[in-house]
């Protein structure tokens, strides 16, 4: 739609069939209404330009207000996203209209592991080749890296469908989660 041909209960229409579709797909995924946040979005541009930009349009009812929002956003997205504008000088075009719907649900929380005994050790050496050549280097179990196992580099952690290498000048460190945090070795720290 031209900027001097648009049409707001129409744009009102559209918009409500796609809050409608987007509700509807959210609900039948198992979203409560209650939990569901929708965003409208338009791709405007100038009139006769072939390249569109996306705003954020602004809720509620459609009216003038509606669109000086909707064209106040466009010009400074414009200006944001090319350097420059034509607020006041070229008329707009609407191309699209968007409605994004998202489902609000609670975080998951992650795990944390069991503390055990603390104790570890690797389950066997190898040569492993580094910048000055061959080195031996423990092998680890990672199922048996207990939350806040340490290991200075080199080291080599095995698990199924993975291999994480801790380089020399590096260590390892696991997290309550389980999760291998790998760091350089400042000079502050001595392993």
């Amino acid at each position: 739609m031209h900027e001097d041909a648009i049409d707001l209960a129409n744009i009102a229409q559209r918009y409500a069939a796609l809050e409608e579709e987007a509700v509807a797909n959210l609900e039948r995924d198992g979203i409560a209404a209650s939990q569901i946040r929708l965003v409208r979005e338009a791709d405007l541009r100038y009139a006769g330009q072939s390249m569109e930009v996306r705003v954020t349009a602004p809720a509620g009812p459609m009216d003038a207000a509606f669109l000086a929002g909707l064209t106040g956003a466009f010009h400074a997205a414009h200006r944001k996203t090319f350097g420059y504008d034509y607020a006041g000088q070229q008329k707009i075009e609407l191309v699209n209209l968007c409605v994004s719907g998202f489902g609000v649900i609670d975080r998951p929380q992650m795990p944390k592991l069991t503390v055990g005994d603390g104790k570890f050790a690797p389950k066997s050496t190898r040569p492993v080749y580094f910048d000055t050549g061959f080195v031996d280097t423990p092998l680890y179990d990672r199922a048996t890296l207990p939350p806040g196992a340490k290991i200075a580099g080199p080291a080599v952690i095995e698990e199924f469908g993975s291999t994480t290498m801790v380089f020399p000048k590096q260590y390892v460190e696991v997290d309550p989660h389980g999760i291998l945090v790998i760091r350089p070795v400042s000079s502050k720290e001595a392993m």
